[in-house]
């Protein structure tokens, strides 16, 4: 009889300290949370020093707090201080391997600027092993290769990063660069025209623009007022070695008679559309082997049947600050609402 006494008094107090204990480790997530999220303010605030000490605060309570250690981490990232930043970031992971997937960015780009490129590639590659979908993983692991000079593994991961996000800018500017590094002239025309679609008004622009229109003006020159030189470089890329004289003679018809009165933005236009439409049709006509050919070129061809070729080629001179160009971009701002409404609908 005592036995079957004991066992009910002994299940209370057991009952009892169990909802102690987790009232407490309620209580101390809830001060951790609190005092990380002040810290993420003074973060916000370039204050990092202060950001730093409310994050120490955490640990004080949690010292295994993922959180704390990856928002240490940041901010000491952000003050340059990498060995804290790569210490924290260790951490972080160890702390809780399935929520650190920034973690990962921070310790890699911590290697990569302290100059041990290989460790960043190590830190990127176990971060992609666990979140093999987290587009800023292969878009850091791609930089770190093409500073390597490192093209051949740089590319695939480059592409990577914009199958996952099609609308991070800077995944397209450094596969441009990269396909213009390896001569390959089409392919760095397709990138930079998204680039400057997602990103068309920054210094990175100017120069992206700068490079897409002397890019459209290689090999062609004009000796005199009636003869143009076309030289067209012939390179071992099947699926766009059409599009190379194709280029190069859009370019040359500028100087036809009955373009003489355009402008530069009219016909920056004109050929714009010309390309998309001809390379659309040649895409049709031969399997589409390259991620160009099936990510770019279906874009783009859907963007001349659509409509939008004129408001994405004035959009995207924005940064050129030439007088007819913003003139129009002013005077036809319903077309670039519509323009942006309509890309925001290729992405649903």
């Amino acid at each position: 009889m005592s036995r079957l006494t004991i066992i009910p008094s002994v299940l209370k107090y057991i009952a009892f300290f169990f909802f102690l204990l987790v009232g407490f480790s309620l209580k101390g997530q809830s001060q951790v949370d609190s005092l990380v999220n002040e810290g993420t303010k003074y973060h916000d605030e370039k204050n990092y020093e202060k950001a730093i000490e409310k994050y120490q605060e955490a640990l004080k309570i949690n010292p295994d707090s993922w959180l704390a250690h990856y928002e240490i981490a940041f901010s000491s990232y952000e003050m340059k201080d990498y060995e804290n930043a790569i210490l924290n970031a260790e951490k972080s992971i160890k702390n809780d391997k399935n929520s650190a997937y920034y973690s990962y960015v921070i310790l890699g780009s911590a290697y990569d600027i302290i100059g041990k490129p290989k460790k960043a590639i190590r830190a990127y590659e176990k971060g992609i092993k666990k979140f093999p979908k987290k587009y800023l993983l292969y878009y850091n692991l791609a930089l770190t290769y093409y500073n390597l000079n490192d093209i051949i593994n740089a590319e695939p991961n480059a592409i990577k990063a914009i199958e996952f996000n099609p609308s991070h800018p800077s995944s397209h500017l450094l596969l441009a660069y990269m396909n213009n590094q390896k001569g390959e002239r089409s392919k760095t025309v397709l990138s930079l025209y998204y680039f400057l679609m997602l990103e068309a008004n920054s210094p990175r622009s100017k120069e992206a623009l700068n490079l897409l229109n002397s890019l459209h003006k290689k090999g062609v020159t004009r000796r005199d007022e009636k003869n143009i030189d076309v030289v067209v470089n012939v390179n071992d890329d099947k699926d766009f070695g059409a599009s190379e004289l194709m280029m190069s003679l859009l370019e040359a018809s500028k100087n036809l008679e009955e373009n003489k009165d355009k402008s530069q933005g009219e016909l920056f236009f004109e050929n714009t559309k010309s390309f998309f439409t001809i390379l659309g049709e040649l895409n049709d006509k031969k399997p589409k082997s390259s991620f160009q050919k099936r990510f770019y070129v279906p874009f783009f061809k859907k963007l001349v049947h659509d409509k939008h070729t004129e408001a994405f080629s004035y959009y995207i001179q924005m940064s050129s600050e030439d007088k007819e160009v913003l003139t129009w971009l002013e005077l036809n701002g319903n077309q670039i609402e519509k323009f942006g409404n309509w890309y925001e609908n290729q992405n649903k």
